[in-house]
């Protein structure tokens, strides 16, 4: 789902070290205990990028939507056995349900100042990532017991596997951090230098973490 996937410990490494002896911390206002990341392990798209990967998932989106609609529009009304007429309608469905969710979440990334920063909400960060390992596995699951299984029991089984992804997935708040040029040098007894760098919490941004 995610271009780039960061999970909560190693947050919290990058906060331990950031709060290390030879680190000074310029806080923040906020009072909130958020772990930091630093913005140069985060990507950023420069305009042309962003646009041109704009075009092509709002490309493939449309011929994906509107072929799987047509699939569904023509298929109620041929006449088919019901069972296979269930299938076919439930894998037109499956993928019109991946395409508008993957094409919500990576227009919603491409438009963030970074990549992997989710800034449609705490319910999307879980549902989005539930919705499409549902619709996909439905799809496939069809495709491999289209003789034997009826559609329902197909949709039951991906959404009871899916169903962890509620799990999984949090919506957590955390700090950009800049890391500064190192400004001041100590000696310590033993005579060796030690370099004091000093850690700037820029903004409070949201990610959607495993």
């Amino acid at each position: 789902m995610a271009l780039l996937h960061y999970t909560w410990k190693q947050l919290e490494l990058n906060l331990k070290w950031a709060l290390g002896k030879n680190t000074t911390v310029t806080k923040s206002p906020a009072r909130e205990p958020y772990p930091g990341i630093f913005v140069e392990d985060l990507s950023q798209l420069n305009r042309f990028k962003r646009n041109a990967f704009m075009c092509v998932v709002g490309a493939l989106f449309l011929m994906a939507f509107f072929r799987n609609l047509s699939t569904i529009y023509v298929n109620t009304r041929r006449k088919l056995r019901p069972f296979f007429r269930a299938c076919l309608l439930s894998l037109a469905f499956s993928d019109v349900v991946s395409s508008v969710f993957c094409t919500v979440s990576y227009i919603a990334q491409f438009h963030a100042d970074y990549l992997q920063l989710w800034t449609i909400g705490s319910f999307m960060s879980r549902f989005v990532p539930f919705v499409t390992t549902t619709s996909v596995l439905s799809g496939s699951l069809t495709l491999v017991a289209i003789a034997c299984l009826c559609v329902g029991l197909i949709w039951v089984c991906s959404i009871g596997a899916s169903a962890a992804l509620f799990g999984i997935y949090e919506y957590q708040r955390i700090y950009l951090l800049e890391l500064e040029t190192p400004t001041q040098q100590t000696t310590d007894d033993d005579g060796e230098t030690d370099q004091k760098l000093e850690v700037t919490e820029l903004e409070l941004v949201s990610m959607c973490l495993v």
